[in-house]
């Protein structure tokens, strides 16, 4: 009988786990599901860029380029895929990686 209870809250607590890891992947997914997004990620996998030459590439507003990585940064699922590494004068640049 002891033993019954003790798997049925092991069950219950894996459970538990893999309906947080779902909620957090379901984020992550959300955010990347604006087509910009992915796009700012398929060209940050190429090396790091500056704000400026990612609105060149996607032909975007500065503002809309600005936003984009941090609200996918805001929602990734327990890590930051999106990091600003510096700025230099006015320039903000991004780069994939932790």
């Amino acid at each position: 009988m002891e033993l019954y209870r003790y798997e049925s809250r092991a069950r219950s607590h894996d459970l538990d786990r893999m309906v947080d890891n779902a909620k957090r992947a379901s984020d992550f997914l959300k955010a990347l599901a604006h087509e910009s997004r992915l796009m700012i990620l398929c060209i940050l996998a190429e090396g790091e860029k500056s704000v400026s030459e990612l609105e060149l590439q996607l032909n975007l507003r500065q503002p809309t380029v600005s936003q984009q990585p941090k609200i996918t940064s805001s929602t990734a699922a327990g890590s930051t895929p999106v990091r600003k590494t510096k700025k230099v004068a006015l320039r903000g640049y991004w780069r994939l990686g932790q």
